[in-house]
């Protein structure tokens, strides 16, 4: 585990573009907002970055959520949330309800769009279970790249496609849930989301590639939410491996965040 990817620290001016990056405390918890030019008032993209819940955002994350910003016009707010071991459940998920009801408070109240990738995106999901949980006002979007959705990996339907993931290993994600969990139920839904009560949801697009073992869990949450009458866009990418889509300038990266800057810009009312 490298020191130097376990906090949240300012990225590279040439990494985030024409964005402008502005430090702030939020709730107690470090947080950066990328603001592109011409960005729009009272809107927020919060983002929350994967790592297995151990590490901080790469100049990957940074460079992926900038292309969304200058392509919306939208403030990202990338969250500093806890890492394990030395911050396990539930503190991660208390930081990032405290950003987003933070958010929130201001006058008039903006409009919060959530997105996360790997364990940042099961992380967002049980943000807004959390939310719903307490009856709170809910992000207008949810955008999941590669979620992790169940921290103990037990669907069966990863034995057949492991062989085709050259980036993820079961054993060491196992290892990664228990350190988050410490000592929890790894099944309770606030830390596997794939098992939580999707009703009310709001719009949701997840993408994700038949090359990574996420993506079995990623089919459950379509057929419950499906079930649950969310308004989902699902995308399965052929072959394409975990978190291909934080690759920029890679062209298939480039195409997947488009289809993620569509999501944001469009009114979703339907599923697919």
């Amino acid at each position: 585990m490298l020191p130097a990817l376990r906090g949240l620290m300012k990225p590279p001016q040439g990494v985030v573009g024409k964005c402008r990056v502005i430090p702030e405390i939020m709730a107690g918890v470090d947080c950066i907002f990328l603001e592109p030019p011409g960005a729009g008032p009272d809107e927020y993209l919060v983002f929350l970055h994967g790592g297995a819940f151990t590490d901080g955002p790469i100049d990957s994350h940074w460079a992926m959520l900038a292309r969304v910003c200058e392509k919306t016009n939208l403030v990202a707010v990338m969250v500093g949330y806890g890492l394990a071991p030395e911050n396990p459940y539930p503190r991660p998920l208390q930081d990032v309800l405290g950003v987003c009801r933070h958010l929130r408070r201001k006058s008039p109240p903006p409009r919060i769009y959530l997105m996360g990738d790997s364990a940042g995106g099961g992380l967002a999901l049980s943000t807004v279970l959390a939310l719903k949980d307490c009856r709170e006002l809910l992000p207008e979007k949810l955008t999941l790249l590669s979620p992790w959705l169940d921290l103990a990996l037990r669907n069966p339907e990863i034995e057949t496609i492991r062989e085709y993931d050259q980036l993820l290993r079961k054993d060491g994600l196992i290892e990664a849930g228990r350190q988050y969990s410490a000592g929890h139920d790894r099944g309770h839904y606030l830390l596997s989301p794939v098992n939580g009560d999707f009703e009310g949801l709001p719009p949701t697009l997840v993408l994700i590639g038949t090359y990574d073992i996420l993506v079995s869990d990623c089919r459950r949450f379509r057929e419950k939410a499906r079930a649950a009458g969310v308004a989902l866009t699902y995308q399965e990418w052929d072959e394409m491996f975990h978190d291909w889509m934080t690759l920029i300038p890679q062209p298939e990266a480039k195409r997947a965040i488009d289809q993620a800057v569509d999501f944001l810009k469009a009114d979703s009312t339907g599923s697919s």
